[in-house]
């Protein structure tokens, strides 16, 4: 037990020097996933932002104007900028909330077993 009196950080002297073999960790096998993460997220960024501008174009002028010139009209635009922004912001809602609460389980029980749930 603790007192006031006693200092919160341990002395250098008493810290264990980490071996050489311990601090070289390479991130080489995480980079295909990586690499296929980002490359899976560019795609479907582009295409539902192809389906909004398609979508807004048909509702807003009517199928009146053909789609090359539909989606060079400011407005479109702009209504297919804020839908995204809103299609986005909602969709990291769920992580907003959880990721505390798995934050404080983790805590409690450890990584691992979180780290496993998406998987089951």
């Amino acid at each position: 037990m603790s007192s006031e009196h006693e200092p919160l950080l341990v002395e250098s002297a008493a810290i264990e020097p980490i071996a050489d073999s311990e601090k070289k960790i390479s991130p080489i096998p995480l980079l295909p996933a990586l690499f296929l993460h980002i490359l899976a997220y560019t795609q479907v960024i582009n295409l539902t932002q192809q389906w909004l501008l398609l979508y807004i174009c048909q509702e807003a002028l009517s199928d009146s104007i053909s789609w090359e010139e539909c989606r060079k009209i400011p407005h479109v635009q702009a209504s297919t900028a804020k839908w995204e922004m809103t299609l986005s912001l909602l969709a990291n809602i769920p992580s907003l909330l959880s990721v505390p609460l798995l934050g404080k389980i983790s805590d409690r029980i450890g990584r691992k077993p979180i780290m496993l749930l998406p998987v089951v």
